[in-house]
């Protein structure tokens, strides 16, 4: 998912005039009135709430835990209320800031998970320490430069994102090394 997310954003802001991917929300891709709105709410926002459903279903087969697997649901749900709701709605907005808060509070919960793994306990303290940037970079979004808050945007969720594909990658190599899959 963040490869195709941050691919598929990249992509159609080159092609949309005027859109500045340090200036605007990323939102802005598919907000009302906006050309061809309709290919990032499906596109983007809708498609990568199906991928983080499948990350979400990855997480829950490797630990059978309720609170990775359950938030990675609510970023998907999220994901998808983002896309049936364009910005500058109020439900988009309220979805955005849900989202991010969900972000920020998933490696807290694979820190507790992790911790008691031992195949899993080297990802322990980094999920910890991306946890607090996270919420600490969430919590400074109101007093960051409103001009600028698609660089907000896309350093959290470049931290957010890349934290996911390392634990999805650490999921693929021990789903390759374990009997069940022989």
């Amino acid at each position: 998912m963040p490869f195709w997310f941050f691919g598929f954003a990249t992509i159609l802001g080159l092609t949309r005039s005027g859109y500045d991917p340090f200036r605007d929300a990323i939102s802005r891709l598919g907000a009302q009135g906006v050309t061809n709105a309709l290919v990032w709410q499906l596109g983007g926002f809708f498609t990568c709430g199906v991928l983080e459903l499948g990350f979400a279903g990855a997480l829950w087969f490797t630990f059978r835990g309720p609170w990775m697997a359950g938030l990675m649901v609510a970023i998907a749900a999220l994901l998808a209320t983002s896309a049936a709701a364009p910005m500058p709605t109020p439900l988009h907005m309220i979805a955005g800031l849900l989202l991010f808060a969900c972000y920020a509070l998933i490696p807290f919960a694979a820190w507790r998970q992790f911790r008691r793994l031992p195949e899993w306990a080297d990802l322990s303290r980094g999920s910890l320490v991306v946890g607090v940037v996270l919420v600490v970079w969430f919590l400074m979004q109101p007093i960051f430069d409103p001009d600028r808050l698609g660089l907000w945007q896309r350093a959290f969720l470049v931290v957010a994102l890349g934290w996911q594909v390392i634990v999805a990658w650490r999921i693929r190599r021990l789903a390759r090394r374990s009997p069940a899959s022989a």
